[in-house]
């Protein structure tokens, strides 16, 4: 899969900010475009800043038998690639720019960009691992958390388990050097 070069005139926008990260979501679907608004409302930003990162976004079914398939990521001449049943993901860092090709149900979306935001993680000469403080660990994992629920007992539920999760694990920043290795650190 390669990064489309001009997006066409048919695109339409959709500007999500995860974990302080603006990502402008690119579709020529106009009604996935509102299932992306829906499903991210909480995240969305009226425009994208200068250092929002792109995502063009191109809808395929998925091929037969690749539901079970697990993810695979790849480094090849400065490009990341990521491959699960579900969806395809190509990134470039230089540009910041990428692409991803996966069906219309909103979880692909959603794995895809959790594997993205991987890819911005904290980059450094080095792969090593930071201990964080529990306040700064609680703010970074409640950005972080995907909820939707207008139930205010479930998003007290959600934030308690958030708590009860830094009570009982130790967290740590991640830096590293952008290799193929950083993956076997990471599992």
């Amino acid at each position: 899969m390669q990064i489309v070069a001009a997006p066409p005139a048919c695109v339409t926008d959709v500007v999500v900010s995860i974990g302080g990260v603006p990502v402008r979501l690119r579709t020529c679907d106009q009604s996935y475009a509102q299932v992306l608004q829906q499903r991210y409302a909480a995240f969305l930003q009226p425009s994208a800043s200068p250092e929002a990162v792109e995502l063009d976004i191109h809808l395929a079914p998925p091929p037969d038998g690749a539901a079970d398939q697990d993810l695979q990521v790849s480094r090849d001449s400065g490009r990341w690639r990521a491959r699960r049943g579900d969806f395809e993901l190509d990134w470039d860092p230089a540009t910041r720019r990428g692409s991803t090709r996966h069906s219309a149900n909103p979880y692909s979306i959603d794995s895809a960009l959790r594997v993205l935001h991987t890819f911005l993680l904290a980059q450094g000469p080095q792969t090593r691992l930071e201990p964080v403080t529990p306040a700064q660990a609680a703010r970074a994992l409640l950005r972080n958390i995907l909820f939707f629920a207008a139930d205010a007992e479930l998003v007290r539920l959600v934030f308690q388990s958030a708590c009860e999760f830094l009570r009982q694990v130790p967290v740590f920043q991640l830096e590293f050097a952008p290799t193929p290795a950083v993956w076997e650190v990471i599992r």
